[in-house]
């Protein structure tokens, strides 16, 4: 049976009130657990506050220390566990909810007569903006830059190292196998379709909740038949696509203008219309991130999904900033000639 949550809002706005909720509707099909919205926020697992108006702000102060609360604010200044960007985006919607769900086993289907015992927030090290519980050791999903090595590529290019075929997996989520003698990866399902729920659930999981084994290659080899078979960058590309969030590698900046140094092989990589937009633009063109964007017609998030990608595969460049055409000094008699032209037309 499915897991079912209740989420409520606090000292939101009515336009940003009306749009979570419709928001809410709109992500529950791609999320992991059923989550409903409720008015009574003592039976609420997660409230979402508004921390820049004053009323969110001052219940923030009194309860953020004992109930799950999501500081939704334009940056994380509190490091809050949970945290929303705004304006409310869908991507980071999905996965803040994912996520929680993940990692807080609470009761089923509860009743609305029933009084909820809400687990207290794990505390935070000063030091440090993660919390100190194992299950949500993975950086704010929400916020920041992308590192893929928080996400399931660092368990797969730790077993490129292993001896034996390696399974990895999530509690009901697709598993992933992976043979670094046959340097090639089995999905339950095809990649093509890598934005299903359980698929995203395992390639956009923080790197603490990814589970792995060991497997014999018999048992690999066994499941080769009934599975669908990639090479391991295909499956980099698509933990990336997946997982990056609309925020750009901690190694680029938006200010840095790019381009593509081959095409990506989409032979092997599962990939969307927009991909091969894209990647023709950004072979021709040396351009920020914004810049692909307004060019392309393609959402600023994607953008950045496909650099995140691309870069993860080393086919982006960043070329040195284009050098001005050096200015020639003009001749006396350039000079004479304009002003010649220059007074006709003034004549």
């Amino acid at each position: 049976m499915m897991m079912s949550f209740r989420i409520t809002t606090y000292a939101l706005n009515k336009n940003d009130d009306v749009l979570f909720r419709s928001m809410l509707q709109i992500v529950n099909a791609q999320l992991t657990a059923l989550w409903d919205f409720t008015e009574k926020r003592e039976l609420a697992h997660l409230t979402v506050v508004d921390l820049e108006n004053p009323m969110g702000w001052a219940f923030w102060q009194q309860q953020h220390a004992h109930i799950p609360l999501i500081a939704y604010t334009k940056e994380n200044t509190q490091q809050a566990t949970w945290f929303l960007e705004k304006p409310i985006r869908v991507k980071p919607l999905i996965q803040l909810l994912n996520t929680f769900s993940t990692t807080h086993c609470l009761p089923v289907s509860l009743p609305e007569s029933a009084e909820v015992v809400i687990p207290p927030t794990p505390p935070v090290d000063p030091a440090s903006t993660r919390p100190k519980t194992t299950a949500t050791a993975a950086p704010l999903l929400t916020a920041g830059h992308f590192d893929g090595q928080h996400t399931l590529i660092a368990r797969l290019h730790q077993a490129k190292t292993q001896a034996h075929a390696q399974r990895f997996y999530l509690p009901n989520a697709a598993e992933l196998l992976y043979s670094p003698t046959q340097r090639c990866a089995l999905t339950q399902e095809s990649l093509n379709n890598y934005l299903q729920q359980k698929q995203t659930h395992l390639y956009n999981a923080p790197l603490a909740l990814i589970r792995q084994e060991p497997i014999t290659e018999a048992a690999f080899n066994e499941r080769r038949s009934r599975f669908f078979a990639y090479a391991p960058e295909a499956i980099e590309w698509v933990t990336v696509l997946c997982s990056s969030q609309g925020r750009l590698n901690k190694n680029l900046s938006r200010m840095q203008t790019l381009r593509l140094k081959q095409w990506p092989n989409f032979a092997m990589l599962p990939h969307q219309a927009h991909h091969i937009r894209l990647a023709a633009f950004m072979n021709r063109n040396t351009a920020t991130a914004e810049m692909i964007a307004e060019k392309t017609t393609v959402s600023i998030d994607q953008v950045i999904d496909f650099i995140n990608a691309c870069h993860q595969l080393h086919l982006v460049e960043t070329p040195k900033k284009t050098q001005l055409l050096a200015k020639k000094p003009l001749s006396e008699q350039q000079r004479d000639l304009f002003r010649g032209i220059l007074k006709r037309l003034l004549q």
